[in-house]
């Protein structure tokens, strides 16, 4: 998150520099340059962040970087830069943290978790498959595939906060033998989804001749 710290005239200089996180009265990070150059300035992150963070004078924009970055770490952040002549500047910043799915487990009807196979079933018959993801912020997308062809992309949040997709696989063919079925949940374009997958076991009918 840049802050300028530049001073408003060439016989002003910056003496503070004050990083604030939402309503907190304590500064998350203090930049003091009272006694002295801005470059041999004191740095002083709070025990909330510790060494996750620090403010980089030595690049074109400075400002505040945060690694590794935590959904806690989700807020407002406002930068307060104060000068030794000239009145104080704010700047503020809306940080949003995306945290992908922790989990995505794939069930039966019964609610039973299905472990790398499904069934096997009969030919002819239909099943149930429930895909449950959880966390996520913001909440993920939950849909059915198979291989690349997207089978269902309804979803809903359970009573206890999961995001779930049920699909029911109907009147199974011979061809379905095998097919590999995948659940993806994602809520941004920028991480792998998270995703689980199951195959299908058949039990193929024999016509008598």
């Amino acid at each position: 998150m840049p802050c300028n710290i530049t001073a408003p005239s060439s016989d002003d200089v910056v003496t503070l520099v004050l990083w604030y996180k939402g309503d907190m009265k304590v500064p998350i990070y203090t930049l003091d340059a009272r006694k002295g150059p801005i470059e041999k300035s004191k740095h002083f992150p709070s025990k909330q962040l510790g060494r996750r963070v620090h403010f980089d004078l030595h690049v074109r924009n400075p400002g505040l970087t945060i690694d590794p970055v935590k959904g806690e770490d989700q807020g407002i952040y406002r930068c307060r830069v104060e000068y030794k002549r000239y009145r104080t500047l704010s700047y503020m910043y809306e940080l949003k943290v995306i945290v992908p799915p922790r989990e995505v487990n794939i069930m039966d009807e019964s609610g039973q978790r299905i472990e790398e196979t499904i069934g096997p079933v009969d030919e002819g018959s239909n099943v149930t498959l429930i895909c449950e993801a959880e966390g996520g912020s913001p909440s993920p997308s939950v849909t059915w595939w198979r291989d690349s062809v997207l089978l269902d992309d309804s979803y809903h949040i359970t009573t206890q906060g999961y995001i779930r997709n049920n699909i029911t696989l109907v009147h199974l063919k011979r061809s379905d033998l095998s097919a590999i079925f995948t659940c993806h949940a994602t809520n941004n374009n920028l991480t792998v989804p998270t995703s689980n997958s199951v195959a299908l076991d058949l039990n193929r009918e024999y016509l008598l001749e």
